[in-house]
């Protein structure tokens, strides 16, 4: 299908069906021209020439704003969906705390000198759930902390703190002396950063 003879400058503008869809599955972002030449049945160099016309630009932009206002009303776009997911993940990194407090509490190895062939004892900290078994060469089984999930499980309660604003960040000074501003009263906070701004005008 040969192109539309069309000046982008000198025709007027009007829309039709297929120009609507066209802007629209431009504002989508996942289509080239080609594709959607191909969906609106019209040759991909027209769709590229509506694409360079103001009227058609300002009605994609439509399309692309009304789609972010609407994807920020839901879901993790919300404080309080995020806050959910991040409730959600602690919740299960302790569902697994729970289950390993089950099965790492005692270990049973051969033992040949007890009756059953076995012997059953308790792994320091198993009851936690933090200690995990790590493998050894030679079937040799040693039982270490998990620190990965630890890790992650305070990084998760961290993030909930920064989206209630209950959290914030300790601050280092000259000497590796580290101070805890979530001790400190909104008076007490707001008189340090006072003096934190006179020695800084004394040190220029």
């Amino acid at each position: 299908m040969p192109p539309e003879e069309e000046s982008i400058s000198k025709s007027k503008w009007h829309w039709n069906e297929t120009r609507e869809l066209a802007a629209q599955l431009l504002s989508d972002g996942r289509y080239s021209y080609d594709q959607i030449g191909k969906k609106v049945g019209r040759d991909p160099r027209n769709v590229k020439r509506w694409a360079a016309r103001p009227e058609f630009k300002a009605r994609v932009a439509e399309h692309v704003a009304k789609f972010q206002a609407e994807i920020s009303k839901t879901g993790l776009a919300l404080k309080s969906g995020r806050i959910h997911a991040l409730k959600c993940e602690a919740a299960r990194v302790l569902r697994v705390y729970r289950q390993r407090s089950e099965d790492y509490a005692t270990a049973t190895v051969r033992d040949p000198a007890k009756e059953g062939g076995v012997t059953t004892f308790r792994i320091p900290g198993g009851d936690t759930g933090l200690v995990i078994p790590v493998p050894k060469a030679g079937g040799e089984m040693l039982y270490a902390v998990d620190t990965a999930t630890m890790g992650r499980y305070l990084a998760v309660l961290r993030e909930i703190a920064i989206e209630q604003g209950e959290y914030k960040q300790k601050i280092e000074h000259s000497g590796a002396v580290q101070v805890d501003l979530s001790m400190l009263t909104d008076e007490e906070f707001a008189q340090l950063k006072r003096l934190s701004a006179a020695a800084q005008v004394k040190s220029a």
